[in-house]
């Protein structure tokens, strides 16, 4: 999909992360787009964005900000892997995601993310004991078992 100057400036295009976004097909010739939040605030690309209804059926405004200044990077939409339904079946299953799988990662983010880390904590020796027994549960919800070397003995 082309962008013009005309139709958005460069400015606005980068503090917007317009290219951020990413194009998703929902069906043959059926695509929706997913940007961040920010393209909906920017009068131009957000205009610009509505204006490609011919082409995309939807466009989804994600909230990337808190990623964004979190070390997610400026392309923390795109991460898409695309599978042809063999290499989807091979695939381990617990690691697709459904809301039953959601809802538990959830319970376990609540239970394992700290809301704060100071320097201090990391003299304490019982963090790398809370952290590895972290992983331990994950790979439990995972279905995952020993990836870790530390579990491995």
């Amino acid at each position: 999909v082309p962008v013009r100057t005309q139709d958005i400036s460069l400015d606005e295009a980068v503090s917007s992360y317009l290219f951020n976004s990413q194009l998703l097909p929902i069906s043959k010739n059926k695509w929706i787009l997913l940007s961040p939040e920010e393209c909906q605030n920017t009068p131009s690309v957000r205009d610009y964005l509505y204006s490609l209804k011919n082409l995309i059926q939807e466009v989804y405004f994600i909230p990337v900000r808190q990623s964004m200044r979190n070390g997610g990077g400026p392309a923390c939409l795109r991460l898409r892997v695309v599978l042809t339904e063999e290499e989807a079946r091979a695939m381990h299953s617990g690691v697709l995601l459904n809301q039953k799988l959601y809802a538990k990662l959830k319970i376990w983010i609540q239970k394992h993310y700290r809301d704060r880390l100071a320097p201090e904590d990391l003299l304490d020796p019982s963090l790398i004991t809370e952290s590895q027994n972290a992983l331990e549960e994950l790979g439990g919800i995972l279905q995952i078992k020993n990836i870790y070397p530390f579990l491995q003995g």
